[in-house]
């Protein structure tokens, strides 16, 4: 899958549906969409197209007082690449 438009002079970043899910799981999604080049939206947008499940709102909040919030499972689902197109 990829997300983002590719750029002449751009870079790809390859990552699994695991890894994502790590990522997403820990920090904010505007935050990671920011450093990899993406609007959260997008970001947002391709998670629920991997069907990889992403915090609830007001999670980081939560989290941020010292809150223990349970995180979900990823699905079984296709081990699939996602190439991430950033500009440079």
């Amino acid at each position: 899958m990829q997300i983002g438009n590719r750029h002449a002079q751009g870079r790809e970043i390859r990552l699994d549906r695991t890894a994502l899910f790590e990522k997403v799981w820990s920090e904010p999604i505007e935050k990671l969409a920011k450093a990899l080049g993406l609007s959260g939206r997008e970001l947002a947008r391709a998670c629920h197209r991997l069907k990889i499940p992403v915090p609830p709102r007001g999670y980081w909040a939560r989290v941020q007082h010292g809150q223990q919030i349970r995180r979900p499972r990823l699905p079984a689902g296709e081990a699939e690449e996602i190439v991430i197109n950033v500009p440079a």
